[in-house]
């Protein structure tokens, strides 16, 4: 019979899609795709960008299935989360050129930005450096 891929958990999923199955994959995009973009565009601030990222990274996930460095372990959503945050990172600081953190040790971080798509509220910004350096 086939795969019941709604059973299975996220490891099981993983190793079908090792043995490059693509309805494993789905199952893997399904899954994960929603979660991925709302940790992306809670910190880009853009519907497109956040969506590039997820494609990107799942694509990456994808192609780079068969890498022992891959380094996915046991759990597969702290990997894929943790994978995502990197690439936040990056985005962050290939694209928003323009932030300045001014008094990093005030209390309320004040962001100046000229670029008003990535205006940070006060408070986003301190929980993504709590989220960054935890």
């Amino acid at each position: 019979p086939p795969m019941n891929y709604k059973l299975k958990s996220d490891i099981e999923i993983w190793q079908a899609c090792k043995q490059d199955d693509v309805n494993a994959y789905n199952e893997l995009f399904d899954r994960y795709a929603k979660i991925l973009y709302r940790q992306a565009v809670s910190y880009v601030k853009s519907e497109t960008a956040a969506e590039n990222l997820v494609m990107s990274l799942l694509l990456q996930i994808w192609e780079n299935r068969n890498n022992s460095d891959l380094g996915m372990g046991k759990n597969v959503r702290a990997y894929l989360m943790l994978s995502m945050r990197n690439q936040i990172i990056d985005y962050i600081q290939n694209h928003i050129s323009g932030l300045k953190v001014i008094d990093y040790n005030e209390e309320n971080i004040k962001i100046e930005s000229n670029r008003t798509d990535y205006r940070v509220n006060e408070v986003g910004m301190e929980n993504f450096y709590k989220w960054l350096y935890s």
